[in-house]
């Protein structure tokens, strides 16, 4: 009796010392595997490495973001969000003549954010990271790799106000929406890290979801070809502050490293105003259409012999350039012997190769 009892000590001992295991340790393996639920998509290639900077057009930029379709296929919504809004070339969209239009190019060229149009979570997911998305104060410091820039907001207000996302909010949800919105509204406005041009973004916003009026400063104008025909401008586009403009910047040298800035960002003018119109950082009129500049004959195009001044247009009106620097080559189109100028949408006048810049350069019509 002695010895069994011996042996159920000794067995209760070890049986002890399993339950303790059990109850202690294999639930905090189980609480770990529960709150490792975070599969957004790690980028292999970002800004500011040599890998990215070796990068000489926006064909190669666009193909290293890319994200493998069976990880695309299973990932969370919620982790689809956080990959969308960490997307290298995200803020692509200020080089464009509108938000929208920016907007719609990179759900042309990301898998990502089109895959993410797609889910019917998207919104509630997108809704939740709004409202917990910080307006920033001056104090805070930029990195426009992690996204802490002044364009954090309203990069997830571009996605929230597409009408497919908003027609799959309820009502509860898009009350909190517009309470959100009109809550970073304030913020930035408060904040002297935000300027006119934010703040219409979230009131824009605000607008398609309680629609409520909204006022604006700029007017429209005309300016005239050299044959005289009239060609429609904005004039007086509401302005970026400060601390965007040195984030517009910074995001530029990060992932277009291979461009050289040669005048800082503005919305007073785009690139079809200062290729076809205004060649000066003074430029204040902003053009969506110059296609009246070779329709009525003022510029013809040509196919070859390009020459410094020679005008571009780009595939669909994205976008205009001129040829600033040309070296004659054996080949034609003489891509890698010229480099061209041509202002970025909201961002910065840029001298840069024809295809290293955030537009499809296929196929580009040169025009004297």
């Amino acid at each position: 009796m002695r010895k069994g009892n011996h042996f159920y000590g000794r067995t209760g001992i070890v049986i002890a010392v399993l339950l303790l295991l059990i109850t202690v340790i294999l639930p905090s393996n189980i609480q770990a595997q529960t709150l490792d639920t975070h599969d957004a998509y790690i980028y292999p290639i970002n800004g500011g490495t040599p890998r990215w900077q070796a990068f000489t057009t926006h064909d190669e930029m666009l193909k290293a973001c890319q994200i493998p379709e069976g990880i695309l296929s299973t990932m969370s919504t919620s982790g689809l969000v956080e990959t969308v809004l960490n997307y290298p070339l995200y803020e692509d969209w200020l080089a464009y003549d509108s938000p929208q239009q920016g907007f719609e190019a990179i759900e042309s060229q990301f898998n990502g954010l089109s895959e993410l149009m797609q889910r019917t979570d998207a919104g509630s997911e997108l809704l939740s990271q709004y409202q917990d998305t910080k307006v920033l104060d001056i104090k805070d410091s930029i990195n426009v790799v992690t996204k802490n820039d002044p364009f954090s907001v309203a990069n997830i207000e571009l996605i929230l106000i597409q009408d497919k996302i908003l027609s799959e909010l309820t009502q509860t949800q898009m009350n909190s929406l517009v309470n959100a919105a009109r809550i970073k509204y304030q913020a930035k406005q408060q904040s002297a890290v935000y300027g006119q041009f934010n703040l219409e973004i979230t009131s824009n916003l605000i607008e398609q979801t309680s629609q409520r009026s909204h006022s604006s400063r700029e007017y429209n104008s005309y300016v005239y070809t050299p044959h005289g025909t009239a060609v429609s401008v904005i004039v007086d586009r509401t302005e970026m502050s400060q601390s965007e403009k040195n984030a517009d910047i910074a995001w530029v040298q990060t992932y277009y490293p291979n461009a050289m800035i040669v005048s800082g960002p503005t919305n007073k003018y785009n690139c079809h105003s200062y290729a076809w119109y205004y060649q000066s950082s003074s430029n204040i009129d902003w053009m969506n259409d110059p296609s009246a500049y070779w329709t009525d004959g003022s510029y013809t195009q040509i196919y070859n012999y390009y020459s410094d001044g020679t005008k571009m247009r780009y595939v669909n009106g994205a976008h205009s350039a001129i040829v600033s620097t040309y070296y004659r080559g054996p080949y034609t189109p003489p891509y890698d012997y010229y480099t061209t100028i041509s202002k970025w949408g909201a961002l910065c006048l840029v001298r840069h190769w024809a295809s290293y810049c955030p537009y499809n350069s296929s196929p580009i019509y040169y025009y004297h």
